[in-house]
């Protein structure tokens, strides 16, 4: 082999071995597809998260909307603090030391 086909040889290799690089490393290499795809797993179930979240609030809706009675009960006791006609409140004061102190 003469010298001049050496060089082009070593040329070659080189480019191959950058083409490799950019390739792996590059704006859409391998590296790039892959933190790609790690985010699209991660949206997809955020995003499931959010679909069964949407579906229980329809759910909600839709009883409020008919007037259940036990929902909209839960919801007076829950999240307004209210009680019924015939129940007491009674509350309690910290619980003493038991050497009377």
């Amino acid at each position: 082999m003469s010298t001049r086909q050496g060089i082009l040889i070593s040329l070659a290799l080189i480019g191959l071995f950058a083409l490799g690089l950019w390739m792996s490393f590059g704006d859409s290499g391998a590296a790039d597809l892959y933190f790609l795809k790690q985010q699209r797993d991660r949206l997809l179930s955020a995003n499931e998260v959010l679909v069964r979240g949407n579906l229980d609030l329809h759910r909600i809706i839709d009883r409020l909307k008919r007037e259940d009675p036990v929902l909209i009960e839960s919801v007076a006791r829950q999240e307004l603090g209210m009680i019924a006609k015939d129940e007491l409140i009674i509350k309690l004061g910290p619980p003493e030391d038991a050497s009377g102190n």
